[in-house]
């Protein structure tokens, strides 16, 4: 008799819409506010009675595995009747549900909703001692720690150790919450007390760590790396067993959260911290987190002992290692370490870029925001170093660190603000271009704080782009010291592009100011720029860095008077930077080599690469440089050029320069025109000299045939244009 009234009420409601049906017995409300409005016509009891009725019904219908979303719906329902269910459940079990919930609502970045079902958890659990179901409650104070990081509440996350380090039973018991614990000094930048912490963590294990480290001991420990994998090869540390002592793994986690600080702070304690991990899993096996050790060991092999090629191989296993282990947690930050800090050695930027953006995406999606702040970072500032328009790397710069702030992370928010106001003075700022004070950063708050900090980071970059301004605006005496400052906090910055950008700069700035110094000092210039020079000649085969390594040389060259070994050089180095496209890199190459032909009182030629500098570095966005550039030598950016009687008509760009061509390019078109028969090969030959007379990217013939259509031809192949149809052939 109920079951038929039952029936006849749904069949009423379905029929006036309130409710739908979608599966036989099952019915669900047509709109959220039917399903309110008919809650709040409930009592309290019944409202608490349907809600643990629901519950136990969805209880009995799905499972308990923490990967099923319903247990977020059954949490739901039963914060509503926590005491009422008490009676139908044990307290461990309704503990067990609500932490789950809250790891499964935290793993889709529900943080606030995760916080929510962790605190009925606490609730059912805080007048109990830690003696009582003891790891219980270690995991959801491990939990708690984890969502007050993930939600930038540092001061709680210091508190909540606190109370795991007082309860503690034994010392690997709080290595979760140790990760969260230095992950919240480095977002706070309180890098001292993060490291002081590490130590006494490694201590309880036996790991005795000094906080200075001597060169001994790099000796040692560098030693012993070699002892280890003298008889191993790459691939085979990729079949390494398991490593199953917990004592193991707990230093490997507390070794691995603490890179980030010593990167900062103390880069001899991250060495031996590196070369710490790698030894554990070389001699105990993989763990989840020796790909991030062979990532960063790939990192000492690259930056420290140059072996680009071998570092690069342990840069590619500990991706592997990350895949064999798919520990979401852990691949983030590998994928950050091998691309940011290893893999730019060896691949041209436009393929590490991409997988830049792609860790940062991994780390955030994981909730390692500690690495999605890094990656964040590495992504900007290496579409900067690329050339990318400067417009639009602002307008990356100003997005991600946005997005860094929220996330609370202020070490690499930082950095990106000493890069956006270098672009304010590469592309605005009128006068005393090297001084970074302004909208973004400013050096005189911050200066002091650094060097009392022994910041070393922050110190690199900041006078890493002092130095470059400085340079770029012609201060060589200025950028001559704060390139001293570069060099003494050279190894804050491991790994970075920054180091070997540094080795180039350096020895540009020596030889700037070469002709103004005394036979002696003269002597030591030359001695100090072969000494950058035996750090760029390791990567002189590599995209990013060949054209500096030959520029320098081009440089060294022409102070000396070797003026047909640097014409040659030069050429080199700007043809070089033109192949792997980067414009920035291809205007300062133009710029040095019209001082060569100004040294040669070769007008021409000295105006032909002082014009094509001017237009690269209008590409790139650097328009305060380009300016600078032809200030006082012409009156106007529209007529910077040599007339001639030979011109062409171009489409205008934004780049301001005129449209003739110079007598340099007529020289190159008679000689191609000369030696060239094959007439597809002397088309492509003409458009490359049109580029590089225009400092365009593309360029392209068009001809009118006798039938009337347009052909437009474009490296290698032949567009034929008629009123309606495109056809696309090859030449």
């Amino acid at each position: 008799m109920i079951k038929k009234r039952t029936d006849a009420l749904l069949k009423q409601a379905v029929k006036e819409n309130l409710i739908l049906t979608v599966e036989h017995n099952q019915y669900i409300f047509s709109h959220d506010q039917i399903q309110q409005a008919v809650y709040i016509q409930c009592t309290e009891q019944e409202q608490k009675r349907n809600h643990l009725d629901i519950a136990k019904v969805k209880l009995l219908e799905q499972s308990l595995d923490v990967d099923d979303f319903s247990i977020l719906d059954i949490a739901g329902h039963l914060q509503h009747v926590v005491d009422e269910a008490m009676t139908e459940f044990t307290q461990e079990h309704l503990t067990d549900l609500f932490y789950k919930a809250s790891t499964k609502a935290s793993e889709n970045i529900a943080y606030e909703r995760a916080m929510s079902y962790l605190d009925s958890a606490l609730k059912l659990i805080k007048e109990e001692s830690w003696e009582q179901d003891y790891h219980t409650k270690l995991r959801i104070h491990n939990q708690w720690i984890r969502l007050e990081y993930l939600t930038g509440k540092y001061e709680a996350v210091e508190h909540v150790f606190k109370i795991i380090e007082k309860n503690v039973v034994y010392e690997s018991g709080s290595r979760s919450s140790l990760r969260y614990t230095y992950s919240s000094i480095n977002g706070k930048q309180e890098y001292l007390e993060g490291i002081e912490a590490s130590l006494q963590a490694l201590a309880y294990y036996g790991v005795d760590m000094q906080l200075n480290p001597s060169p001994q001991d790099h000796e040692r420990a560098f030693g012993k790396m070699a002892d280890l994998l003298a008889n191993k090869n790459v691939e085979e540390l990729l079949g390494q067993p398991l490593m199953e002592d917990l004592n193991h793994i707990a230093i490997m986690r507390i070794l691995s959260s603490i890179v980030p600080i010593t990167f900062n702070m103390n880069p001899d304690l991250m060495l031996q911290s590196i070369l710490k991990m790698v030894e554990l899993s070389v001699v105990h096996g993989n763990s989840i987190y020796s790909a991030f050790a062979y990532s960063l060991y790939g990192l000492v092999l690259c930056d420290s002992l140059g072996n680009i090629e071998l570092g690069s191989q342990f840069g590619e296993l500990s991706l592997e290692v990350s895949r064999q282990f798919n520990a979401a947690s852990e691949m983030g930050r590998v994928q950050y370490m091998t691309t940011a800090h290893v893999l730019h050695f060896r691949k041209p930027l436009s393929e590490v870029i991409p997988l830049v953006e792609e860790a940062y995406i991994k780390s955030v999606e994981n909730g390692d925001l500690t690495y999605a702040g890094f990656a964040g970072h590495g992504y900007c500032y290496l579409n900067y170093f690329a050339g990318q328009e400067l417009d639009q790397v602002l307008h990356r710069f100003r997005t991600y660190t946005n997005a860094l702030e929220k996330y609370g992370q202020g070490t690499p928010a930082l950095y990106q603000t000493m890069y956006m106001e270098t672009i304010h003075n590469l592309t605005t700022k009128e006068d005393e271009q090297w001084i970074l004070s302004g909208e973004h950063f400013n050096e005189h708050e911050m200066i002091d704080a650094f060097k009392e900090q022994n910041h070393k980071t922050a110190l690199l970059v900041l006078y890493f782009h002092k130095m470059q301004l400085a340079f770029w605006f012609k201060e060589y005496d200025l950028a001559y010291e704060f390139s001293q400052i570069v060099g003494e906090n050279l190894d804050g910055g491991a790994g970075l592009l920054l180091v070997p950008v540094y080795h180039q700069y350096a020895s540009l700035i020596e030889l700037a100011r070469y002709s103004d110094l005394s036979g002696p000092e003269q002597e030591r210039v030359i001695e100090s720029v072969e000494n950058h020079q035996k750090y760029l000649e390791n990567l002189k085969s590599y995209p990013n860095y060949e054209h500096r390594y030959w520029l320098v040389e081009a440089e060294k060259a022409r102070i000396l008077e070797n003026f047909d070994q640097a014409r040659k050089l030069y050429e080199k180095a700007v043809q070089l930077a033109k192949k792997h496209k980067l414009p920035n890199e291809e205007a300062l190459c133009r710029e040095l080599t019209s001082h060569l032909y100004n040294t040669l009182d070769n007008k021409e030629l000295e105006t032909y690469y002082r014009k094509s500098a001017y237009a690269c570095y209008k590409r790139w966005g650097a328009t305060n440089k380009a300016s600078r550039l032809i200030r006082g030598v012409y009156r106007k950016a529209e007529s910077f050029a040599t007339k001639t009687i030979f011109s062409v008509h171009t489409i205008t760009t934004n780049v301001g320069i005129s449209s003739e061509l110079d007598l340099h390019s007529i020289l190159k078109f008679s000689q191609t025109i000369a030696k060239e028969i094959v007439f597809e090969n002397l088309l492509k030959k003409m458009l490359d000299i049109l580029i590089e007379n225009a400092g365009a990217q593309r360029a392209v013939v068009m001809n009118f045939s006798e039938e009337g259509g347009l052909t437009i031809a474009d490296y290698g192949r032949v567009i034929i244009l008629s009123w309606f149809i495109w056809n696309v052939s090859k030449n």
